[in-house]
């Protein structure tokens, strides 16, 4: 059941209630997510490796772009 709305004054013992409430179904939030991200280890592995590879081509493509006397001289 839904408790009614009130509007003026929320004791503090009820303030702190409700924040521990909202704490705790965040901390539930946020570790359901957590949970669910790994739960397909291969699909973790095969997102972190696409995001390197992403990373290694645009890094190339600037570097690429850079104008020359920026480019490491032993190179």
């Amino acid at each position: 059941m839904i408790p009614a709305v009130r509007f003026g004054r929320v004791p503090k013992r009820e303030k702190a209630r409700i924040a521990e409430e909202m704490a705790r179904l965040a901390d539930v939030s946020a570790f359901t997510s957590l949970k669910k991200a790994v739960e397909d280890a291969s699909s973790v592995l095969e997102t972190c490796v696409s995001g390197f590879l992403l990373l290694v081509d645009t890094l190339r493509a600037f570097i690429e772009q850079s104008p020359l006397q920026y480019w490491c001289p032993v190179r």
